[in-house]
């Protein structure tokens, strides 16, 4: 997704480790079926989901993480745990949202935050 934060990097040892983990579920539950071997796709996707959305909004000039974390000082944690690569450990939804709210202001009343 990003060179900077090596997020193809990250993704593909992931998704090795989270289909690493499918098969041992699917051979210890006798179920090698698609559905069990692929049981890991959503949670995969969601994950790259965020991190697209984070490396989007990093790229955006008229972004900036100040200004986002003086509206929403609440999601603070949750960026962290993003930017140290710890997508799947608890959910970012509220990050997600807000994220995406913010970006969608107009930038006047974004940068006014800033002031």
């Amino acid at each position: 997704i990003d060179p900077i934060y090596s997020s193809g990097v990250f993704l593909a040892l992931k998704s090795g480790e989270m289909a690493a983990d499918a098969i041992c579920a699917g051979l210890e539950n006798n179920d090698v079926g698609a559905r069990q071997l692929g049981s890991f796709g959503p949670d995969l996707s969601a994950g790259m989901d965020s991190l697209r959305q984070l490396v989007d909004a990093f790229y955006d000039p008229n972004f900036s993480f100040g200004a986002f974390l003086k509206r929403h000082p609440d999601c603070s944690g949750q960026l962290v745990d993003l930017l140290m690569g710890n997508v799947y450990r608890r959910p970012v939804d509220r990050l997600m949202t807000a994220l995406a709210e913010f970006r969608m202001e107009p930038v006047s009343e974004a940068a006014e935050v800033c002031s």
